[in-house]
């Protein structure tokens, strides 16, 4: 099976956790679910679904704390 890889980045990123509802608490990384819309955004087909493999950190993990009304 033939394999793809991406480098996808930016300067903002929240990758929300279910359990925590109220408050916007991210995952560390991206999920694998939000790596797949990644590639389904740039190719989607029917006969097609992606499967993540491996998933790898390129850069150190900032943190910043963001506060709304």
């Amino acid at each position: 099976m033939k394999g793809y890889s991406l480098e996808v980045g930016g300067p903002y990123a929240c990758f929300t956790r279910p359990e925590m509802k109220i408050e916007r608490v991210s995952y560390d990384v991206i999920t694998p679910s939000a790596a797949r819309a990644i590639f389904d955004a740039i190719l989607w087909k029917p006969a097609i679904r992606w499967r993540i493999t491996r998933i790898e950190v390129l850069a150190p993990i900032r943190w910043i704390s963001v506060r709304r009304n």
